[in-house]
């Protein structure tokens, strides 16, 4: 039985998204160039702690995944918006661990005051939509390439 823990991630030493996204074979799902070590992972956690929150789902002591959020642009203007990510361990998906974290993670945000959380996902992730729509997230953009090859206008 899978019974999950949520709390705020402490200064902990946390695998980075190359452990949760194990299955995946790159790193295109964090949005990472090279997936970051454990003291990475904790020197983003003391970073972001102070103003925003970083939780932990853990099951019987074992991490399932964690959500976060930061800035969502640096313009005065988006003061009050913020974005969020959620990471989930291949053993834990489709459990509700994903749900848990982000309830709880929307619910602080919302005590801090914030009206917007945006979330980006690398498609297809029909997991990750369906998630997100779940919680009342709704697409606003797609955010094409350009590859260079046309040279700039």
């Amino acid at each position: 039985m899978v019974v999950i823990r949520v709390r705020l991630a402490e200064h902990e030493m946390l695998p980075g998204p190359g452990y949760l996204c194990a299955d995946r074979g790159s790193t295109a799902v964090s949005f990472e160039i090279d997936p970051p070590t454990a003291e990475e992972m904790a020197r983003r956690i003391g970073r972001t702690m102070p103003v925003h929150p970083w939780l932990v789902a853990e099951d019987q002591g074992q991490l399932a995944g964690y959500a976060y959020a930061g800035p969502f642009r640096s313009r005065p203007a988006y003061r009050w918006s913020i974005e969020v990510s959620a990471y989930i361990h291949p053993d834990w998906r489709r459990r509700g661990v994903g749900r848990s974290l982000y309830t709880a993670l929307l619910a602080v945000l919302t005590l801090q005051g914030y009206r917007e959380a945006c979330a980006g996902i690398t498609l297809p992730n029909p997991a990750s939509v369906g998630l997100h729509q779940a919680l009342g997230f709704v697409p606003v953009a797609c955010i094409g390439g350009w590859d260079g090859s046309s040279g700039l206008a």
